[in-house]
């Protein structure tokens, strides 16, 4: 009788939505996949071989499963909260990993702030707060308006931009609670084009394989992303320059193999730009999974799978088939009430162009609480065509096809798309 291998475990932090891609790559590779996260009706779970109920951010109690389980690797993706833990648990098991004391620098946005401006990186001015009182002090050596925002929350949880000083009071409160370590940064306002950016580092190898434009809701103060876009409409010295520091961004913080992420906005006029946000990790939304292999021509998640598990020592990517193809994602919300109709979306997924369409979740007799953050969009909606024409070509398909109506106490209203 022929002995039956045993699969290698992978441990996947992380069990929602955009997570699924990761998952799934794994069980491809013929990993047996172990899934951690918080109790709740995620589609992980479903995929995962086996499944934990953990809340991510608890570290030694994940740690003990990896070593019960006797894992291979540990990763997660389009996520920050299981970061830190992923390159806990690994630190801790002699896997490959990021570093746990570079991951919680990244994951930090006070961290990741104080590195960038002692490596002389442009970023907005800024100061942390652990009080009110400590803010309104803080909040007079910088120009409003302000962006308001806690150090390590998640999905723009208690992000908001401040207007005058006057505002400073409601909106700081609503930030500080959305913090665990009780901590809030105030940034200066920059204006200008917001891009997203996506590369792959690997001992000190770079490339860059993604930047695409990033639109926000017209919600006063909220930074909610309704879409983003690839490739960008910017002059290709500036979106060269951008690309440069990207690199020189992710070499700084020395982390052996990952995924890198950064928001990056950009005064056309003037060519300046600054630096938003930073992560070692997909950027969600299905774009590390979806949107930078669709536009780019490069997949790099069963690559960051081979090194988090010790197949891999290295990955050499010829960028001069790093491709700049059309592609994006796109999403809706809807006003607060109960789903009464629903139609098109079995049109939309038939569809030239479309990827993904991640409305599983959206059905008649839904009740929709207000838009606050992140989380409470509809989609997204992922599509890709050769250039941003076709794209935009797309997404007036979409919009024309696609209806879903909700009953609230004013009437019957239809989604929002901008």
């Amino acid at each position: 009788m022929a002995l039956r291998l045993r699969k290698e475990k992978l441990m996947i932090i992380g069990a929602g939505k955009f997570q699924v891609p990761i998952i799934e790559q794994a069980k491809q590779m013929g990993f047996e996949t172990i899934v951690v996260s918080i109790a709740g009706n995620y589609p992980g779970f479903l995929l995962a071989d086996k499944s934990y109920h953990v809340d991510v951010r608890e570290k030694d109690t994940i740690l003990e499963i990896a070593r019960k389980e006797r894992i291979a690797g540990v990763v997660t993706d389009q996520t920050d909260w299981p970061v830190p833990t992923v390159a806990y648990v690994a630190e801790r098991m002699g896997l490959p990993g990021i570093g746990y004391e570079c991951a919680l620098q990244i994951t930090n946005k006070l961290k990741c702030r104080e590195h960038c401006r002692k490596m002389g990186f442009p970023i907005p001015g800024f100061h942390k707060a652990t009080s009110l009182e400590e803010a309104r002090e803080q909040a007079k050596d910088l120009r409003f308006p302000l962006i308001v925002k806690p150090v390590d929350s998640t999905a723009a949880r208690g992000v908001v931009k401040v207007n005058h000083f006057s505002e400073l009071p409601h909106k700081f409160q609503n930030a500080f609670e959305c913090s665990l370590a009780g901590m809030v940064l105030l940034e200066e306002f920059f204006a200008g084009k917001k891009l997203e950016l996506m590369g792959f580092t690997s001992n000190q190898e770079f490339t860059n394989l993604l930047m695409a434009e990033n639109e926000h809701f017209d919600l006063p103060d909220l930074f909610i992303i309704r879409q983003v876009l690839a490739p960008p409409l910017l002059d290709e010295d500036l979106k060269n320059r951008i690309f440069a520091f990207h690199t020189r961004l992710f070499q700084s913080f020395g982390a052996p193999f990952g995924i890198t992420f950064s928001d990056v906005k950009v005064n056309e006029e003037t060519g300046e730009f600054c630096l938003i946000e930073a992560a070692l990790r997909g950027p969600g939304g299905f774009l590390s999974s979806h949107v930078s292999p669709l536009a780019s021509g490069i997949d790099v998640v069963p690559a960051l799978i081979e090194f988090a598990t010790g197949k891999r020592k290295e990955f050499r990517i010829d960028k001069s088939k790093v491709l700049s193809r059309g592609a994006g994602n796109i999403y809706f919300y809807l006003p607060e009430g109960i789903v009464s109709r629903i139609k098109g979306i079995d049109e939309i997924k038939s569809m030239p162009g479309i990827h993904k369409v991640a409305l599983d979740d959206l059905f008649l007799g839904r009740k929709i609480e207000p838009l606050r953050n992140l989380s409470g969009r509809q989609g997204p909606i992922v599509y890709a065509g050769e250039d941003r024409e076709a794209c935009e070509e797309i997404i007036e398909k979409i919009r024309a096809v696609l209806q879903v109506e909700v009953q609230t106490p004013e009437g019957i209203r239809g989604m929002v798309w901008s």
